[in-house]
């Protein structure tokens, strides 16, 4: 994940990464094909895929928490160094 802040407005952007994007949308579809195999009624490992598949949707979740922690914690110093550069070039220019 790319965290950059623009120093004037103090504008966070973040760009993901493609492996995670792609780690996501493996899951979700992983997801989706145990699903449809759930409502067929077959079992993969003595283990119904609906179990499966619900063990996943709050694996997602978590995964998206987490991401959104790292980002505020990550964002966190490079904002308060534009605002601290920011603050101390005003009080230099007057």
């Amino acid at each position: 994940m790319r965290i950059e802040v623009d120093p004037e407005p103090h504008a966070v952007t973040s760009r993901a990464s493609v492996v995670g994007v792609v780690f996501i949308v493996a899951l979700l579809a992983i997801r989706m094909v145990l699903r449809g195999s759930a409502l067929e009624g077959h079992a993969a490992l003595r283990v119904p895929a609906i179990a499966i598949t619900d063990a996943l949707v709050p694996l997602l979740d978590a995964m998206i928490i987490t991401q959104d922690l790292e980002m505020w914690l990550r964002a966190r110093g490079p904002l308060e160094a534009a605002r601290v550069a920011k603050s101390t070039a005003g009080t230099v220019a007057n």
